[in-house]
């Protein structure tokens, strides 16, 4: 097995701390020094942590959503450990949508 790579950037892209040179998570965030693609399995545990457990990520992206451009600058920055993912961002509130629309149309007819 070879050894990893050294990681060509020398600081966390969310709080921009010094990253040691094989270091897997930022020492002072915690955030995972990645490209920001994340795998199904890791995508699903994120989503169950997001159902079962809100904290102030979620807040703080609820609050992002009201300033045009505010998150997708951020993501595109590395800034992912602030804010809730896009992906899970979607499928949490298309399921609050659907839950409100059907509870609407139930209610009306």
């Amino acid at each position: 097995m070879s050894a990893p790579a050294e990681n060509p950037r020398h600081y966390c892209r969310n709080c921009y701390h010094p990253l040691p040179p094989f270091a897997l998570h930022c020492p002072h965030c915690g955030q995972k020094d990645s490209d920001g693609r994340i795998t199904l399995w890791e995508w699903v545990k994120e989503l169950m942590d997001t159902v079962l457990n809100i904290d102030s990520r979620f807040f703080r992206t609820i609050g992002g959503l009201l300033v045009p451009g505010k998150l997708t600058e951020a993501y595109f920055e590395g800034k992912h450990q602030r804010f809730v993912r896009p992906l899970r961002l979607f499928f949490i509130t298309a399921l609050i949508h659907f839950a409100v629309i059907s509870s609407v149309l139930t209610s009306l007819f």
